[in-house]
């Protein structure tokens, strides 16, 4: 990640630290070791931190969401010049029901003095799949098929794409 995304991920987890969060997106893949680009920071949060929305910030205000993405709120901030989407009830339309992802963290890493928890690469995948799939691309190569297997059990998906 660069200085500026540091920066940027130090001020917004400092804002959001009584709730509870995790650091997703192509971030968190860096931060476990998945060689991604990083662009704009996900910050996954219990939907009841809807105060957020009134975060310090210059704010886009809530985002339109668009398929497969059904999540309670995203709200959408420039910090320090670095995107940041604070998201409230990740979950994804898979077929006719609705995918809720857990904000669950495996590690974390130390920014400014504080440990940021990373979301679960595996949980991401199940994510990424239907609608980036070089991401899960990107994971599957170095993660352990048994944790993705484990993940799509534990989000009640189906462990194969299509």
């Amino acid at each position: 990640m660069s200085p500026e995304h540091l920066r940027a991920l130090a001020v917004a987890t400092a804002w959001i630290a009584p709730f509870r969060f995790v650091l997703g997106g192509s971030a968190m893949l860096e931060a476990h070791g998945i060689p991604v680009a990083v662009g704009d920071l996900d910050l996954v949060v219990d939907s009841e931190a809807s105060a957020l929305d009134a975060a310090p910030w210059q704010s886009a205000g809530p985002v339109v969401r668009r398929k497969p993405f059904c999540s309670e709120w995203i709200l959408r901030f420039d910090v320090e010049g670095v995107g940041v989407d604070f998201i409230g009830g990740l979950a994804i339309e898979v077929g006719d029901r609705i995918v809720q992802f857990p904000v669950r963290s495996i590690g974390t890493l130390r920014v400014d003095g504080r440990d940021v928890p990373l979301a679960d690469p595996a949980d991401w995948y199940h994510l990424y799949r239907f609608y980036r799939p070089d991401r899960a691309e990107a994971i599957a190569s170095v993660w352990d098929r048994d944790l993705l297997d484990e993940a799509a059990a534990r989000l009640g998906m189906p462990h194969q794409i299509g």
